[in-house]
């Protein structure tokens, strides 16, 4: 069975390393997947897969970008960086794969990635897709 979540976030400022909520469900094809505060909670094992895609408008010019967290640890592969310029729109996207084992639920975020506060924060549009 194909199960899915696609949510959507426009325009959120964002401070250095800060928490970008996933915003809002404009879809979801199941009941293991569901909103929870700024994150996204999955319920029951198996191999998910994240897609992300995003506008990051740096506050000031440096290396940023965003990465996915699975219960507060980087998942391997979500973490994309690019080259900001203040003020300039820079397009980030990344698909990375997350294993679950067990019934336990766990949660899915997306952190901004400024390496040695390299910008003073950002203004994020995001689309976050779950799929199992």
């Amino acid at each position: 069975m194909h199960q899915a979540i696609f949510t959507v976030n426009e325009n959120y400022v964002v401070g250095p390393n800060g928490q970008v909520p996933v915003g809002s469900t404009k879809r979801r094809t199941c009941c293991e997947m569901r909103l929870n505060g700024p994150d996204i909670t999955c319920c029951g094992d198996g191999l998910y897969s994240v897609t992300y895609s995003a506008t990051v408008t740096p506050a000031t010019t440096g290396v940023i970008g965003l990465q996915v967290m699975k219960d507060g640890e980087v998942v391997p592969g979500s973490t994309r960086t690019g080259m900001g310029t203040a003020g300039e729109p820079l397009p980030i996207s990344s698909i990375a794969m997350v294993r679950h084992d067990g019934c336990r639920a766990f949660n899915l975020s997306v952190f901004l990635v400024s390496p040695e506060g390299a910008t003073t924060g950002a203004t994020v549009s995001l689309s976050t897709v779950v799929e199992k």
